[in-house]
């Protein structure tokens, strides 16, 4: 699953963003979360992006994320990694695979999978 994810980022480009000035970046994550009164292990990619206009940007989330049943996960140690973290998409990929959370979940089923996108934060640039 990583495989895929960081593919898309090597193969899709915004023309919008800047990966130079991090405007368009992985997060990998995961860790036990509480929704709903049920606890789940969760693992999170997600691609964030940066649109950048005249006077002010927003920045975008594309999120994948998987749900495990966190009985046998609960002492797995939460744990996230930007790309921008990484020396290359290689070595993040690397950090991906060699993850406690990761190497326990990559064997289950997940009971429950999303895919969305969000705007996280609206932003304008102050004038003079």
């Amino acid at each position: 699953m990583s495989e895929i994810f960081i593919d898309y980022y090597r193969d899709v480009e915004f023309n919008e963003v800047n990966k130079k000035a991090d405007g368009d970046m992985l997060l990998f994550q995961y860790g036990i979360y509480d929704w709903e009164g049920e606890q789940y292990f969760q693992i999170n990619f997600t691609r964030q992006f940066y649109e950048v206009y005249e006077d002010g940007h927003q920045i975008y989330q594309l999120e994948v994320t998987f749900y495990y049943l966190s009985d046998d996960l609960s002492d797995v140690l939460s744990f996230n990694k930007w790309s921008s973290e990484c020396f290359d998409l290689d070595e993040f990929q690397d950090v991906i695979v060699k993850s406690v959370g990761f190497e326990k979940a990559i064997n289950k089923i997940s009971i429950r999978k999303e895919v969305g996108i969000d705007l996280i934060v609206p932003c304008r640039f102050n004038s003079p």
